[in-house]
């Protein structure tokens, strides 16, 4: 269970040379371009190959926000 602020209260972190903030629907084109090519897929730990649109839908609207990173 996850204790710290709701995933729409975690403000963006900004520093000189970073920029973090939380997904949104713009992600998924850029997601699927990098592992959608496979050197991109094989650094991942578990990346379906092909990676397509749906895979990246189901990454930003599933998996990032179990884990705290998402929406």
């Amino acid at each position: 269970m996850n204790d710290g602020p709701s995933l729409t209260e975690r403000p963006e972190l900004v520093t000189k040379r970073l920029s973090l903030r939380r997904s949104n629907d713009g992600d998924a084109d850029i997601t699927v371009s990098i592992l959608g090519d496979l050197g991109g897929c094989a650094s991942a730990r578990a990346c379906p190959a092909p990676y397509g649109p749906a895979d990246a839908r189901f990454f930003l609207e599933q998996v990032l926000p179990v884990n705290g990173c998402g929406p």
